[in-house]
């Protein structure tokens, strides 16, 4: 399965009301490609990532500032396989949960392996 299609259906699986969703950011979300997908299509796409690479048509890309500096807040905060990768997880969710119009938490372990 490729990475879009596991969104579209852990968006699905999480039951994830997209009508109510009018900005999403990909918090380690690369070029922002994985955002892609026909479920966001009305929706303000952004993206937040240390790499210095270029986003994708109709994302808009707000990595070029302290991610604590960004003014703007987000209805849904997507964050796929970064934590497991920094070494302090709980300040990267605190940042994530500034960032958000309203706190809330949905978690899906599809598709995690050891």
């Amino acid at each position: 399965k490729n990475q879009k299609y596991r969104l579209s259906t852990t968006l699905k699986n999480l039951k994830i009301d997209l009508s109510k969703i009018s900005s999403i950011l990909d918090y380690g979300g690369n070029d922002g490609k994985n955002m892609n997908i026909s479920e966001f299509e009305n929706i303000k796409k952004y993206v937040y990532d240390i790499g210095k690479i270029e986003v994708i048509e109709n994302i808009t890309n707000v990595s070029n500032q302290p991610f604590e500096h960004i003014k703007e807040k987000f209805d849904l905060v997507l964050c796929q396989h970064l934590l497991e990768h920094v070494s302090y997880p709980l300040r990267e969710m605190e940042k994530i949960f500034y960032s958000l119009k309203k706190f809330r938490i949905k978690t899906n372990n599809e598709g995690s392996r050891s």
